[in-house]
């Protein structure tokens, strides 16, 4: 697996949801997940909140991403922008699912904090819409940025699927 690629797949692809979060707050849609990230902690929304939050969410990214790998190179044998963006399907199903629990776990929410809901549906249809073209565009980039995989699938004299390893 080539490992730092994923990483940096990753750390690229999160950084660049939250640049499309901060466009969609810059257009008045209440995405805060660096915030919500950063307040885990208990301490009070604030600059080093959100910058606490932030890198969490890029180890997160990069953490993701070397699950991806894995994907790439054990299970679909390949990994370009399209692949990336398929295997992010799941992904969005997980997490869109997980984000309905946040509450549970954080001791901010729902009272001093709002809580985001499943697949970020108390924000509304584009909330739903957001979470899954968010993690769309990070699939994306990690496969992009991984690049071909180090032992694609061969196939034998009659076609069938050979295994490189």
């Amino acid at each position: 697996m080539k490992t730092r690629r994923a990483i940096l797949g990753g750390v690229i692809g999160a950084a660049a949801m939250s640049v499309l979060m901060a466009t969609g707050r810059g257009m008045g849609m209440n995405v805060m997940l660096e915030q919500m990230l950063g307040t885990m902690t208990g301490m009070m929304p604030s600059a080093t909140t959100f910058a606490i939050g932030l890198g969490i969410h890029l180890m997160m990214g990069a953490m993701f991403a070397l699950i991806y790998g894995w994907v790439f190179e054990r299970v679909v044998h390949r990994a370009r922008w399209t692949t990336g963006a398929a295997v992010a399907v799941p992904h969005v199903v997980v997490v869109g699912l997980m984000m309905g629990a946040i509450p549970m776990i954080h001791p901010l929410m729902p009272n001093l904090m709002p809580a985001p809901g499943i697949f970020m549906s108390h924000l509304g249809g584009l909330g739903v819409i957001a979470v899954i073209i968010l993690h769309l565009v990070f699939g994306a980039i990690v496969g992009g940025v991984y690049g071909e995989v180090r032992q694609p699938v061969r196939t034998g004299i009659r076609g069938a699927r050979l295994s490189a390893a």
